[in-house]
């Protein structure tokens, strides 16, 4: 692990399950507070951070003040989900975390989802848990201001 880089236990299963690089349930998971100094954020990035404030007005008393998800939509882009499936500028987002369907447990909530379409203003991102349908995320409290970034995940720490 590089100097400058931090890792926390995140105990909350919003991630994609099975022995992966973005399974971190109990886990100790590396994050790089500084990767954004230089780096610009990507569709598909796994960041923590800081709750923002309408967090604790859509799910009040809540624990998680520094959650991980993973980033579905960039400042400018529109984002929907129509049955179950992300669409990004009107585009079907074709990954693994972009379909509710892919559910093991799936039932018709999942598939008959909709989110109505938004523009992620700028400075802000929208995210998303892999397991989006067991998150607290932009679907809840709207886009994410990026000033809230507090790093990227990298991965798990190996034992």
């Amino acid at each position: 692990m590089k100097d400058g880089m931090i890792t926390i236990i995140y105990g909350v299963d919003n991630m994609e399950w099975g022995d992966n690089p973005y399974n971190y349930q109990f886990r100790d998971i590396v994050i790089d507070p500084s990767y954004y100094e230089n780096e610009e954020i990507q569709r598909g990035d796994v960041v923590y951070y800081k709750q923002p404030e309408k967090y604790y007005e859509v799910v009040p008393g809540a624990p998680f003040e520094e959650p991980v998800n993973r980033v579905i939509a960039l400042p400018g882009e529109s984002i929907e989900i129509r049955q179950g499936q992300f669409y990004i500028d009107g585009k079907k987002l074709d990954t693994f975390y972009g379909n509710g369907t892919n559910n093991p447990r799936s039932d018709d909530y999942e598939r008959e989802y909709n989110f109505e379409k938004i523009t992620v203003p700028e400075g802000h991102i929208f995210v998303s848990g892999d397991l989006w349908w067991r998150s607290i995320d932009s679907k809840l409290y709207g886009p994410l201001p990026v000033k809230l970034i507090k790093g990227k995940v990298l991965g798990y720490r190996e034992e």
